[in-house]
């Protein structure tokens, strides 16, 4: 595992344990189950590595783009581009229905 993947999964692990989330059982009055907190670090280890995360991945994605050759894009036609375009919407389609489903 290289540097930066292996520092992308630690911020994201530490983000992912300071989210709250919702234990069963021993629900209030109104039927909701109470919520449970899970800290493993510091607040400002989180906001750390959520800034080294945001700057890690900010230059992976710079390093993509800047490796991108249009010329062989452009020689290879509409089909690929229309594919890459459908597979995006697809995806956009499905993480809006997905945050539609959550937010509920």
């Amino acid at each position: 595992m290289g540097i930066l993947s292996g520092a992308l999964l630690l911020g994201a692990a530490l983000s992912g344990c300071s989210l709250p989330f919702t234990g069963g059982g021993g629900g209030s009055a109104s039927g909701s189950a109470p919520a449970l907190k899970v800290h493993v670090a510091p607040e400002s280890a989180l906001t750390l590595a959520t800034q080294v995360d945001v700057g890690l991945l900010t230059a992976a994605l710079a390093g993509l783009g800047l490796g991108v050759n249009i010329r062989h894009i452009v020689a290879l036609g509409w089909r690929p581009m229309a594919l890459g375009v459908g597979a995006w919407s697809a995806a956009a389609v499905t993480a809006l229905i997905g945050c539609a489903v959550l937010a509920r």
